[in-house]
């Protein structure tokens, strides 16, 4: 595992621990999909990188992911995603929406 991808699967597990998370631990799916979406490895998904992210998640069968890709609601889930609004998604805010929606 490259170094990047081990950051960031520590940096989700380490966040599913928190009392606040709601699902079990991330599949290796989700996180390969993080990790290729990140094209400039800054650990956090901007809009284009999110909108691959959730390319490659319906691509792999999510259902979440597909309906958005259908709806073209990107934008919309973005700003779910995006809590402290500044225009970036880490990973721990990711697994909060999706485990809150």
């Amino acid at each position: 595992m490259r170094r990047a991808e081990l950051a960031i699967v520590c940096l989700l597990s380490a966040m599913l621990s928190a009392p606040t998370v709601l699902r079990a631990e991330p599949s290796q799916q989700e996180v390969d999909a993080y990790i290729a979406a990140d094209k400039n490895k800054d650990g956090h998904l901007s809009k284009p990188e999110f909108r691959q992210f959730i390319r490659l998640m319906a691509k792999a069968g999510n259902a979440k992911a597909r309906q958005v890709r259908f709806w073209r609601a990107y934008g919309y889930a973005f700003g779910i995603a995006d809590r402290n609004r500044d225009g970036l998604i880490a990973p721990a805010e990711l697994i909060r929406a999706d485990a809150e929606n």
